[in-house]
């Protein structure tokens, strides 16, 4: 049996992250890395971490180089349901971007991802939950909340969201 979880943020501006389920030999993959928040204190406790950011890479490149960060490797493209170049915005920023379906970005990655984060503001659709053990994620809209819980369900994974966060354990 595997025991997989599934930790959701669901009030905006938590900026508390869980790393149960990382470890020294773990392979972490950070969508939506940000300017790397979460890949610095991952990459500090795996083996490596894979980070998927389109707007802030020249931050998340600094804050790693600054933080002495070298078991981290940057993936520069958005998320979408197929590949294209477009404009991405996030408040006052707005860049060119490659966009890219899920599963391609995951061919970049050699190795077996064993922990997700996951906050990629509404493109949570694109991502295949269920190829994750452990997951670190926030979800943006209801809409998005109900198809992963839908989906997990279908999957043989009890679901519980709550409003504060939701840690579940669960069995297959």
């Amino acid at each position: 049996m595997v025991t997989r979880r599934f930790h959701h943020l669901f009030i905006q501006g938590i900026t508390e992250y869980d790393f149960r389920g990382i470890d020294k030999n773990s392979v972490v993959l950070d969508l939506g890395a940000s300017v790397g928040g979460f890949s610095i204190h991952a990459a500090k406790r795996c083996k490596h971490v894979y980070s998927v950011e389109p707007l802030f890479t020249d931050f998340l490149n600094a804050n790693l180089q600054i933080n002495h960060v070298e078991n981290c490797t940057v993936i520069p493209f958005a998320i979408s349901d197929r590949e294209y170049t477009g404009n991405l915005s996030f408040f006052e920023t707005e860049k060119e971007v490659r966009f890219m379906p899920f599963k391609k970005i995951l061919s970049f990655i050699p190795e077996h991802v064993d922990f997700l984060k996951c906050d990629i503001e509404g493109a949570e659709q694109y991502v295949d939950f269920n190829l994750f053990n452990n997951i670190e994620a926030e979800l943006h809209n209801c809409l998005t909340v109900n198809n992963v819980k839908s989906y997990h369900k279908r999957n043989g994974i009890e679901v519980e969201l709550l409003r504060g966060g939701y840690e579940q354990e669960a069995q297959r």
